[in-house]
């Protein structure tokens, strides 16, 4: 199957792709390990973008340039909540570092103290943190010479 078609499959689906500095992401999400992804919350609302909803589909490459996979994820839970008050499931589903919720903060912290200002938004402990939850539905071997996208 090639990228068009699967779009064609699921022609409400976002494709998208985690950044190339996060090389990792596509692989624990394949093998079960990441199940939840989070995004801070004032990033919606600057772009004008709509939360994530239960039963959205998406389309995860594993790279935007020449998609070799893909998968289909439905969401199945969407989270609002503070920064310090996201849990330790919520962080264990993440499947980053070693899955603590100590972990989870430093990383995500440490992430939003660098990026939101870029994007004139600031990180604080009590800013709100949109954590959704998802299953992978299929998996895709994708046909490399097709894939709908210019080279």
């Amino acid at each position: 199957m090639n990228l068009i078609e699967l779009s064609r499959k699921y022609p409400r689906a976002e494709v998208w792709a985690h950044p190339d500095e996060f090389p990792n992401l596509y692989d624990l999400t394949l093998r079960g390990v990441k199940q939840a992804t989070s995004s801070w919350f004032e990033e919606y609302e600057k772009d004008k973008e709509s939360l994530p909803k239960v039963g959205e589909v998406s389309i995860m490459l594993d790279r935007m340039e020449n998609p070799s996979r893909a998968l289909v994820m439905v969401t199945k839970e969407v989270l609002v909540r503070p920064f310090h008050q996201v849990t330790a499931e919520e962080a264990f589903l993440e499947g980053e570092g070693n899955r603590s919720l100590r972990d989870w903060q430093t990383i995500f912290g440490d992430y939003w103290r660098k990026t939101l200002p870029e994007e004139g938004l600031e990180f604080s402990e009590s800013g709100l943190v949109v954590t959704e939850i998802f299953t992978v539905l299929e998996d895709y071997l994708l046909d490399n010479e097709e894939n709908g996208r210019s080279k």
